[in-house]
């Protein structure tokens, strides 16, 4: 989960968003300015973030049980943050730039996120991913402890 946050929200798309679609809306309007330099910084927070959970995730796996609340507790903050940029994107943003882009900014926006590859697209199958759910549901056995 944590390499699939690093190599496709973090790296792929939060750059994209903000070379193509944050800065479209900058060119058509300043009317999101504030939203969109909030949630630039939010980019570079939630790598913070992330960063975090990875360190929680190896105490977790060093010491054992002991850590699994820290572990959640990062988990359930990680999980706010970014339902919290979702609904910035999703209530301002995406409904301004359907307001001011046009028909040809949305085909290169459209170009630019259709190149976008997921980095579990190699695995050919749902039945990996299906193992690796199992896994993490066997490595946290019980997240409400």
């Amino acid at each position: 989960m944590l390499y699939y946050i690093r190599e496709f929200p973090d790296q792929i798309h939060h750059p994209k968003e903000e070379q193509y679609l944050f800065a479209r809306l900058r060119e058509c309007t300043d009317e999101c300015d504030a939203v969109i330099e909030s949630l630039e910084h939010q980019h570079e927070e939630g790598e913070r973030r992330v960063s975090a959970l990875e360190r929680a995730l190896t105490r977790y796996e060093l010491a054992g049980a002991g850590m699994r609340s820290a572990l959640r507790d990062e988990v359930i903050a990680y999980a706010e943050f970014y339902a919290n940029h979702r609904h910035l994107e999703e209530s301002i943003i995406l409904p301004a730039a359907q307001r001011y882009l046009t028909t040809a900014d949305w085909v290169e926006i459209d170009e630019a996120f259709g190149a976008n590859r997921d980095p579990f697209e190699s695995l050919g199958n749902e039945e990996h991913l299906d193992d690796l759910y199992a896994l993490i549901v066997q490595t946290v056995p019980d997240a409400r402890s």
